[in-house]
């Protein structure tokens, strides 16, 4: 698997990942409870993406 592969399979993952977890009841019941607002959550998962690229790009060169 080449680098380009690689980073659009951890873009891919990570995404769905995070799909899944906010379709999940008890997460969005988590989040509700202890009051964390959608967009520090969305803000965060940005922050975790341009981290991912960032060492990616590290990586490749």
């Amino acid at each position: 698997m080449d680098v380009e592969e690689r980073k659009q399979t951890t873009s891919t993952i990570t995404r769905e990942l995070f799909m899944r977890m906010f379709d999940d009841p008890f997460v969005m019941a988590f989040m509700t409870f202890y009051e964390v607002e959608p967009e520090e959550v969305e803000d965060k998962v940005d922050e975790i993406l341009e981290y991912l690229e960032k060492k990616t790009e590290a990586a490749e060169g």
